[in-house]
């Protein structure tokens, strides 16, 4: 669920014009993540503990979550502005 999810997100904030190019750079994360996690984690693995593999993600969160503080606010409104999905 959380893919669809956010690529809805992403979709909407992207608006009808952009579409193609933000779904083709989702495009390319889906298809580069499968072969470049099982890399970076086995260099990770090589030089370093284990308990490394989870710190990774702290800066990757983080990120991710300044980037929807500033996203999402606008998303809101947009949603609040148009119809419902049932009526």
């Amino acid at each position: 669920m959380i893919g669809p999810i956010g690529q809805m997100m992403i979709a909407e904030a992207a608006g009808p014009k952009r579409m193609g190019r933000v779904m083709a750079v989702v495009g390319v994360a889906t298809v580069l993540a499968p072969v470049v996690a099982p890399t970076l984690g086995g260099v990770i693995l090589d030089h370093l503990a284990w308990q490394w593999i989870f710190y990774v993600n702290v800066p990757i969160g983080a990120v991710a979550l300044l980037a929807a503080w500033h996203v999402l606010p606008n998303l809101v409104v947009c949603l609040q502005n148009s119809r419902p999905l049932r009526e």
